[in-house]
């Protein structure tokens, strides 16, 4: 849809999952520019991946997913943006990441302006706030583990799923995602068990 309308969500949980990354200076004015990867769920705004990396490649975005469908399983389809990344650099070419997923029956939509990714985006604002003071006050830094650094991003993204009311749905993530399953709304699928998925 062109990015001035407003595309409301999907039914299902796992129906789409929103991908996106943006660098930022996590760990204070001084230090260096990190990305974080964000994920959330379409029908109920579950953020189901946040984590920093050093570098934005192929192999952080390989883990980072992996870790997504290990712990809430396969869904149908991803958007991302128009990064080479996701949509090589020739027409109809499928990505290395593309290729993985594809072996799994999960498939990429490409949005044609980051604005119409809109619901990701407003997840790295909420980041781009509480991060910085956050690890200030804690004394994360940017010599700090990043195993260490994402346990700590792991406990403020269960917070937000399960404390706090998303304006948009009046509940929530969590419980939007529990009610939809309730209702028979939940598109994924288990993880693989065969030799591949590791």
């Amino acid at each position: 849809l062109p990015a001035h309308l407003r595309r409301w969500q999907r039914q299902s949980v796992g129906e789409l999952w929103q991908l996106d990354a943006t660098p930022d200076r996590w760990f204070g004015p001084d230090a260096s520019a990190y990305p974080l990867l964000d994920m959330i769920d379409d029908c109920s705004r579950l953020q189901v991946g946040c984590a920093i990396y050093r570098h934005e490649n192929v192999p952080a975005y390989l883990h980072f997913l992996h870790n997504s469908f290990m712990e809430f399983g396969l869904p149908l389809q991803i958007y991302v943006d128009q990064a080479g990344i996701f949509t090589g650099n020739e027409a109809d070419s499928v990505t290395r990441i593309g290729q993985r997923l594809k072996f799994y029956d999960v498939s990429f939509i490409v949005a044609n302006t980051p604005e119409a990714k809109g619901k990701v985006e407003r997840i790295h604002q909420v980041w781009q706030d509480r991060l910085p003071p956050y690890f200030a006050l804690n004394r994360v830094t940017s010599d700090s583990d990043l195993e260490d650094v994402n346990s700590h991003i792991r406990l403020l993204r269960d917070h937000r799923n399960r404390r706090e009311q998303h304006r948009e749905i009046k509940m929530t993530p969590q419980h939007a995602w529990d009610k939809a399953t309730e209702e028979g709304r939940n598109k994924l699928r288990p993880v693989p068990k065969d030799p591949w998925w590791n």
